[in-house]
């Protein structure tokens, strides 16, 4: 199969979404499958076997809209490949595919950015941007691609058009991410980045819970993962635990595997989270996670039984769940051990990648009205009215 993917401006790994589909070209490629990317970056990391191809794109529009501005150079272009999977917003592209045809494309959204503004307190004209443009191409498009059941949930709430939504969730690199320490510290692990999503990744959340643990686990720290963020020293400073409170930065791969495999727990309290990796990253290293409600991989931690979860913000919870397992060796280690068994069953990229050529060979109009756009519903109307 010849597959074209339409990539952001910086083809270069980088966090979530980027390693998400560095990973999948990597394995379609090791199938057999031939993959281009389509790309306005002159700066990139080319996956092996990955070829790249550049357009210019118009960085005036694109720092307006926070979209794609690309089209195809000729009809023809597009004709070359089997599928086209577009990794974000291509307005044009899909306004195109409206007006000319031409072949099957898929939306992957690997987050509902308007809810993400939002928690995040950005301004009110960047999340009426995000919402505009993700309802125009949920509109333009004719099979969008999210990464589990609780974001689909959010994104028909918001958007409507329930039928063009299918579900593949994120996986992790298996061979990459696997146990590599008999002892594990006493230490509590976070990773995300602290800098864009302080609010949303419910940190001050897990601040208040730890606070209320340490007083009771003397030797105990919390160590923080990615970029960094003021507040996290300003809070932890009011709290009175800057001195149990690491933060360590962005990491390679071979030390963020260590932090994997050096704590105790693994802590998600995000607000909204649709399918994190760090949670599969977590598990395959055999590390038990808590998770809040709010993450879209709550549902495979209770049936892997791989750790806990508790309710969004409530971090009372949070702190009994880590009385759990940081005070109780054997529960750790049995929940680690389930994780690990669960995403070496079902978790492998082969397994996702190949969900992915499973749906590209079915065609984007499988099982749905492609035409049909359904106007935003009272949830959308209330979120907006809220978000001033």
């Amino acid at each position: 199969m010849r597959i074209c993917v339409i990539f952001p401006t910086n083809l270069a790994l980088g966090e979530g979404p980027n390693r998400v589909d560095h990973d999948l070209m990597r394995t379609w490629q090791e199938s057999g499958n031939e993959v281009t990317v389509m790309t306005g970056s002159p700066v990139r990391t080319e996956p092996p076997g990955v070829r790249a191809r550049f357009s210019v794109l118009n960085r005036f529009l694109f720092r307006l809209l926070r979209s794609y501005v690309w089209l195809p150079r000729s009809g023809g272009e597009l004709e070359e490949y089997d599928v086209i999977v577009d990794v974000g917003r291509t307005l044009t592209l899909h306004l195109y595919q409206r007006v000319f045809g031409g072949r099957p494309a898929f939306v992957q959204f690997h987050q509902n950015m308007y809810m993400a503004d939002r928690i995040n307190g950005r301004t009110f004209v960047s999340r009426i941007r995000s919402f505009a443009l993700d309802y125009l191409t949920i509109s333009l498009a004719r099979k969008l691609i999210v990464v589990s059941e609780a974001h689909k949930k959010s994104m028909v709430a918001l958007y409507g058009n329930e039928e063009k939504f299918v579900v593949i969730p994120n996986g992790v690199s298996l061979p990459e991410f696997k146990r590599s320490r008999k002892t594990r510290s006493n230490s509590i692990l976070f990773v995300g980045n602290l800098s864009v999503h302080f609010a949303s990744k419910g940190v001050p959340t897990l601040l208040k819970a730890f606070s209320a643990f340490a007083m009771t686990s003397k030797d105990c720290t919390l160590v923080f993962v990615g970029k960094a963020n003021p507040k996290l020293g300003a809070m932890c400073e009011e709290l009175g635990i800057s001195e149990r409170v690491r933060h360590v930065g962005v990491l390679d791969k071979a030390a963020l595997l260590e932090q994997y495999n050096r704590a105790r727990v693994l802590v998600l309290p995000s607000i909204m989270d649709a399918d994190p990796l760090v949670v599969k990253e977590a598990m395959a290293c055999g590390l038990p996670v808590i998770v809040s409600d709010g993450v879209g991989s709550k549902d495979m931690v209770e049936a892997a039984n791989a750790g806990m979860t508790f309710p969004v913000n409530d971090h009372v919870s949070l702190r009994s769940c880590l009385e759990a397992i940081m005070n109780d060796e054997t529960f750790a280690s049995v929940l680690g051990n389930n994780g690990r068994v669960y995403a070496e069953g079902k978790l492998g990229w082969d397994k996702v990648a190949q969900d992915y050529l499973e749906l590209f060979k079915s065609g984007p109009e499988a099982g749905s009205e492609p035409h049909r756009t359904v106007p935003i519903g009272p949830i959308a109307a209330q979120a907006l009215r809220t978000t001033g």
